[in-house]
């Protein structure tokens, strides 16, 4: 899993220990860190356990910190996640490994089922699992 992190504390930690929930032992964190302020190196510091690979380096965009990680992931996926974002439930990435692997080989990306919820709490909107396969023409 690949998160960028800029100035953002305040759902951070949240982001972290949704990942800590999964259960897969292949699973790894790179955190990309463009430079914040605001409490963020704390967290990332006092969750090193869970991080294969930080840096701390500033950055023009969310994108350019995910292309930085890029360089540093050892698995067969990629799973891009906003500190402000969480996994729902524990096994997520299993459900999701199990679900990829039962895809024709030709599937190159996979999204899932993504809940957005108000600052309140309510679910706002809800989105399903698809598979993609390379562009033709």
């Amino acid at each position: 899993m690949i998160v960028a992190v800029y100035n953002s504390a305040k759902g951070l930690q949240r982001c972290l220990d949704s990942f800590a929930a999964q259960d897969d032992p292949h699973k790894e964190l790179i955190e990309v860190d463009g430079g914040s302020g605001g409490g963020s190196v704390q967290i990332l510091k006092r969750n090193q356990r869970l991080i294969s690979y930080w840096e701390f380096n500033p950055d023009r965009d969310v994108y350019q910190a995910w292309k930085k990680a890029l360089d540093h992931v050892h698995g067969d996926w990629i799973h891009f996640l906003g500190t402000d974002d969480d996994y729902s439930a524990q096994g997520v990435f299993t459900r999701a490994g199990k679900w990829l692997k039962s895809c024709d080989p030709y599937v190159r990306v996979g999204y899932g089922i993504v809940t957005v919820v108000t600052q309140s709490g309510s679910i706002w909107k809800q989105g399903e699992s698809h598979g993609v396969g390379p562009a033709h023409g």
